[in-house]
């Protein structure tokens, strides 16, 4: 059975959930990372010109590297991802969430990656949570996930239908692959360079949310989690939920049972 292990270390302040005393911990990270190792942002992008350039920006401060992979899009994506200071990997056409985030990940590998974090391009996930993840990666993970519902003020973000499949698919994939954790659809994860040097994801498209944690399971790769805030209100995703859900409940069985 895979290990599972948890993070919590946030306070309240008016209402919202504030992330605590990052500073030291970035500062301390950033010197281990100079010394020991090289970690790597990937960040999949379809459409984001309004909200790409900050992302990339505020991940640049604790990583050695930011990658993004424009997924085919029609506006100035790549031109702001490259003026913010990213590697851009550029698909001519739309080819998927997944295809963007294997297409990063192998570069992030092949530029000696030792940790690598991917989240998304539309602002919902906030670049300032990344030393939590790698901090974890470093004390006792292979896999770490942000989970949307460790944290109360996030939950409260998310919408009934969003909260129901969140809840739904996570519940099934740990009742197939004897994990316990809370939240396996968010994008927000890390993972060290070893999951991906014994697992090569195939999935183009969202399943890849729950591929790699039911092939990481199988592998008996040790499962974390971060609590972390998302909003909602300011940015709206690009995917339709009702395919998103349908297709990840698919994924979910393929992978189990035929392993591919």
């Amino acid at each position: 059975m895979a290990k599972i292990m948890k993070t919590s270390n946030y306070v309240r302040n008016k209402g919202k959930e504030k992330i605590k005393g990052l500073t030291p911990i970035a500062k301390a990270l950033g010197i281990l990372s100079r010394l020991t190792m090289k970690s790597a942002v990937v960040i999949p992008a379809y459409n984001e010109e309004k909200t790409i350039g900050k992302v990339v920006s505020e991940s640049k401060k604790y990583v050695n590297e930011v990658i993004v992979v424009d997924d085919g899009s029609t506006d100035r994506t790549l031109e702001n991802s490259r003026k913010a200071g990213a590697k851009v990997i550029a698909h001519k056409t739309n080819i998927g969430y997944g295809a963007a985030l294997q297409t990063g990940i192998k570069y992030a590998l092949k530029n000696n990656a030792d940790v690598i974090i991917t989240l998304d391009g539309d602002g919902q996930h906030d670049p300032n949570y990344i030393p939590k993840f790698v901090k974890k990666i470093l004390s006792s993970s292979d896999i770490v996930i942000g989970s949307r519902l460790l944290m109360k003020n996030s939950i409260a973000e998310i919408p009934s239908h969003r909260r129901f499949g969140i809840k739904l698919i996570t519940k099934i994939v740990n009742l197939i692959s004897q994990l316990k954790m809370t939240d396996l659809q968010g994008g927000f994860r890390a993972y060290r360079r070893t999951v991906f040097e014994e697992i090569e994801p195939k999935d183009f498209g969202m399943g890849f949310s729950v591929e790699v944690p039911i092939k990481g399971a199988k592998k008996g790769f040790r499962f974390g989690e971060v609590p972390i805030f998302v909003s909602y209100r300011k940015y709206t995703s690009t995917y339709n939920p009702l395919r998103h859900g349908l297709a990840i409940l698919f994924a979910t069985f393929r992978y189990r049972f035929f392993g591919r």
